[in-house]
């Protein structure tokens, strides 16, 4: 399963783990740039690859006072809500399909 978090990270799941990536940029021997994306880190759990990815995302910016930091936070926190938010509802129709 995979679980786009925004334009630069994606979570995949396999039988044993969540895998981060991030998309970055590459440089060719040619000279040429292209984007790929990087495995970041392994994790058993959800909750810890979603620690990953807010601490990855707060390191990725620049914030010029604790206002703004605290404010992506907030916006980060949020997002991960929704995801769980997301998930709650496609187990529930999963259930709901193999109840009948």
């Amino acid at each position: 399963m995979n679980f786009k978090l925004d334009e630069n990270f994606v979570i995949i799941t396999d039988p044993r783990n969540f895998t981060l990536h991030k998309l970055h940029e590459v440089n060719k021997r040619n000279g040429e740039t292209e984007k790929d994306w990087k495995d970041i880190g392994y994790y058993w759990t959800f909750r810890g690859v979603l620690h990953r990815y807010v601490n990855e995302v707060l390191r990725d910016e620049e914030y010029t006072d604790v206002k703004q930091l605290l404010s992506k936070v907030d916006e980060l926190h949020n997002k991960i809500e929704e995801i769980g938010e997301q998930l709650k509802v496609n187990a529930e129709q999963v259930h709901e399909y193999y109840s009948k």
